[in-house]
């Protein structure tokens, strides 16, 4: 299990580096220095044809480790009740209201610029 003090004494190299916590929560240290938490897991679970598939949790220290794993914990119950968390991130309000936003600039940019 990773500890705040391990994960500040840990440095960067030339290749990616990976720290698991346990039960697929993972923190990746890039050579650039950036400090990933991902989660790892297979959906559908225990069944044929399953998939790894891997989401992220945001930037240490903006995400401590504690919220990490509170978030490593909602995520497995949502496979638990066979949800799959990766749908559930696309599909929250605030990544719908940028694509929403977007979707409006580009329109709007693209009616300015006809003739």
């Amino acid at each position: 299990m990773l500890t705040d003090d391990l994960i500040r004494a840990i440095q960067a190299n030339a290749s990616p580096q990976k720290r698991f916590d346990g039960r697929g929560l993972y923190r990746l240290l890039t050579p650039g220095g950036g400090r990933l938490w991902r989660f790892k897991y297979r959906f559908p679970p225990r069944s044929t044809g399953n998939k790894e598939k891997l989401i992220s949790f945001g930037r240490y220290p903006e995400v401590s480790l504690e919220q990490a794993r509170e978030r490593r914990d909602a995520a497995r119950r949502d496979i638990a009740n066979g949800i799959d968390p990766s749908r559930i991130e696309r599909s929250s309000p605030t990544r719908i209201a940028t694509r929403y936003v977007l979707r409006t600039i580009t329109q709007s940019t693209c009616r300015s610029d006809a003739p």
